[in-house]
């Protein structure tokens, strides 16, 4: 890796267990990685966007909850790489594990009819989530941890919304879907592992920024495609709409129907 020098901020010496490929406080003292903390704006704000919706449409809770915590995700990106500080780092990662078990609860219950199975399965999650935090915390090689536990999740994602996508009753929105896979696994095969392996080369090109711009969209995309499957499978004649650029997922039913599980 390309050497960053030993710049120290106004939140001191890095305690992070990992520094990413951008130099620390290239552009102000209050900042260590700017660019990267700048690029974690958009997945907060695009997050806000699906919680706004989320409250508009009146869509299931297990929908205002992922979107929700891709906004703290967002939150917590800005706080690691702006500080590159151990703390940072924990409001940065585990938050991230967290999203990705409430998209996987998304995504599991998308056919599902029992409450009692999804209360459960909730729990779960919960219970799942509580011993990741206590092992981050403990574990002396966490980012290692952390990075198992995420890919795990997201593959498991992958698998379950495709197995969804390609039944015939879903193609008319397999292109969103579509969309956001190849959006956030392109960021992640051209921005993300680049940076990690050859950094002195892309450095330029801030990869790890735009990886944050990539996991802003697919993210996004993929719960647009889990709520209207879950609409779908509830018959409720979801359609799909754009504000401005990105889709939406709309119920044509009177609000005090659309609180479906």
């Amino acid at each position: 890796m390309m050497d960053k020098g030993d710049h120290v901020g106004y939140w001191g010496p890095s305690t992070s267990a990992h520094n990413w490929c951008e130099p620390d406080y290239a552009f102000t003292p209050y900042i260590a990685e700017f660019w990267n903390t700048i690029s974690s704006i958009p997945i907060s704000l695009i997050a806000l966007f699906g919680l706004y919706k989320c409250f508009q449409y009146q869509y299931a809770t297990r929908f205002c909850v992922s979107y929700g915590l891709m906004a703290f995700v967002g939150l917590g990106s800005m706080a690691f790489h702006g500080t590159l500080l151990r703390t940072g780092q924990f409001f940065d990662e585990v938050p991230m594990v967290y999203a990705s078990c409430a998209f996987l609860y998304t995504i599991l219950t998308t056919e599902s009819t029992s409450k009692e199975g999804d209360q459960k399965l909730a729990l779960g999650i919960f219970l799942f989530c509580l011993g990741f935090t206590i092992s981050y915390l403990y574990f002396p090689f966490f980012f290692f941890l952390f990075l198992g536990v995420y890919s795990i999740s997201i593959f498991l994602l992958i698998i379950r919304s495709w197995q969804i996508a390609m039944r015939p009753s879903t193609t008319k929105f397999q292109r969103i879907l579509v969309a956001g896979n190849f959006i956030y696994v392109l960021g992640f095969v051209f921005f993300w592992l680049p940076e990690v392996f050859f950094c002195d080369r892309v450095q330029f090109l801030q990869p790890h920024a735009l990886w944050h711009l990539t996991s802003a969209v697919g993210p996004y995309l993929y719960l647009v495609f889990a709520c209207y499957e879950r609409y779908s499978f509830l018959k409720k004649s979801p359609e799909h709409q754009f504000a401005s650029i990105l889709p939406i997922v709309y119920v044509s039913l009177p609000t005090k129907h659309l609180k479906s599980r």
